[in-house]
């Protein structure tokens, strides 16, 4: 099944041959599940090997009883945060960009009948 079609890099594919890579089921498909859930994210950024070895370290600081040097805990609890926020929304924003940036897809693709593309100068 080699039997590829080469278009004109100017005019791109002719409609009966976008038909034929649409018979033979050679499109793109968009996947609608490109985005994680929120427990999917929260199980992500929580268990994580950082995290393991910074409660092992605070372990070992609590068994010898020095709590003032605890308080890493508190950036390593901050870290988690800001990356399970960030992922959350910027899971928000892939579910729908179009609407929720005010931008839209710009490419056009190239098909029959050929248009003429000037440069400007």
């Amino acid at each position: 099944m080699n039997d590829t079609i080469s278009p004109d890099a100017e005019t791109g594919l002719r409609a009966g041959q976008v038909a034929q890579k649409r018979a033979q089921g050679r499109q793109n498909v968009l996947d609608d599940r490109t985005t994680k859930s929120t427990a999917q994210i929260l199980k992500d950024n929580v268990c994580t090997l950082f995290n393991l070895f910074n409660l092992r370290i605070a372990a070992a600081l609590a068994l010898v009883g020095t709590w003032s040097n605890l308080l890493f805990l508190l950036v390593v609890a901050l870290n988690t945060l800001i990356g399970i926020a960030q992922e959350i929304h910027a899971s928000a924003s892939r579910s729908c960009p179009c609407r929720r940036h005010g931008s839209s897809a710009t490419a056009r693709p190239r098909r029959s009948p050929p248009r003429t593309w000037s440069r400007r100068t």
